[in-house]
């Protein structure tokens, strides 16, 4: 298995590679910026531009409807023709998606006079939504827009007909207008009140400038990128299997130790049994008593002499038979061998 200090160097190998090929691509694919702390990148089609400087130097391939301003704060700032600044939360080159929220933190208030003239920007889809007033004891169980209201009236906004109706007949409700406001989803505003950001996208500006400046970097960057790559592949390849072989010689060895002492184990008993003395209760159970009759005939696998002292057998001689292999022998000498051995001297197979 891979120990801690092996997993850690994995992660530092892919870490430095990634490192390296973000370098390298904000190098070759062009400037990228960023404003204070945000979390999102600042390039093409925008524009950064510091709070004081002019705007009137145009950077190639780049349109003055996506300057975007860092203020004091450290915060990104765009500018709508006709609707004034938004603070930028995120932008998403991929989807072409640009997501803002109001510096006063009152969106609606912006909304009820929202217009993308003259701007590259357009909403993700529209909704009519209607703002009501109210009197501030009016049961009419929706969320008050609070930056809107007052201590003689709360402002509410929805974009349900069936609602809208029901709050008017309330005593004292009265809409204020029914306007066609941008929004992300629908009903956005009506199941997660106003908090929401806005969401708006924008289409690809004409940048034939900017392709002429990058259509040479191209060529390189992709050489560059596909060895870093096959670099990268080969790299955590091989640390992968350097890993692997070590862990299984891990294992290899610990399974030889466990091997080794497992057969010590049996050796040792083995040893013991074998030079532990037999009683005579055991040498009992596991023989049988004969005597040698006229004939000298001994039945099983027996001549006519004992196998330990090789004397031939006499009549009325006591003889003893192993019950697991039936050899005979002359009882003393039997005797005598299972006191130091427990095998039979013939077969070799346990006698007892």
């Amino acid at each position: 298995m891979i120990d801690i200090r092996e997993h850690m160097g994995f992660l530092k190998v892919k870490f430095f590679l990634f490192l390296l090929i973000s370098a390298i691509n904000r190098k070759i694919s062009g400037q990228t910026l960023t404003c204070g702390y945000n979390t999102f990148f600042i390039q093409y089609p925008f524009r950064l531009l510091q709070e004081g400087k002019s705007s009137h130097h145009r950077h190639r391939g780049h349109s003055d409807q996506f300057i975007l301003k860092c203020n004091s704060q450290g915060l990104a700032v765009l500018n709508l023709p006709f609707s004034g600044d938004f603070y930028v939360r995120n932008i998403d080159y991929f989807r072409q998606k640009i997501q803002l929220y109001d510096p006063g933190h009152c969106l609606p208030g912006r909304l009820m006079n929202f217009s993308l003239s003259f701007s590259p920007f357009v909403a993700v889809a529209y909704q009519n939504y209607t703002f009501i007033s109210c009197p501030p004891e009016s049961p009419h169980n929706s969320t008050v827009i609070s930056c809107l209201s007052n201590s003689t009236a709360s402002v509410l906004a929805t974009s349900l007909m069936s609602k809208t109706e029901e709050i008017l007949e309330l005593k004292g409700c009265n809409a204020i207008v029914t306007l066609q406001i941008p929004v992300s989803s629908p009903n956005q505003y009506e199941y997660n009140g106003f908090d929401d950001d806005l969401l708006l996208a924008w289409d690809a500006p004409s940048c034939n400038g900017e392709r002429k400046g990058r259509s040479r970097s191209k060529p390189l960057f992709s050489i560059i990128l596909l060895c870093v790559i096959t670099i990268s592949i080969a790299l955590l390849g091989a640390f992968f299997c350097i890993a692997c072989c070590l862990g299984f010689t891990r294992l290899l060895l610990k399974i030889n130790e466990a091997g080794v002492q497992g057969s010590n184990s049996f050796i040792i008993a083995v040893w013991d049994m074998s030079a532990a003395p037999l009683d005579e209760s055991r040498i009992s159970s596991g023989t049988e008593e004969l005597t040698v009759g006229g004939s000298q005939c001994i039945s099983g696998p027996n001549g006519d002499s004992c196998p330990i002292c090789l004397e031939e057998y006499k009549e009325s001689e006591r003889l003893r038979r192993i019950h697991n292999c039936h050899h005979c022998f002359h009882a003393c000498c039997l005797d005598k061998w299972l006191q130091t051995e427990i095998t039979c001297p013939v077969c070799r197979n346990i006698a007892v």
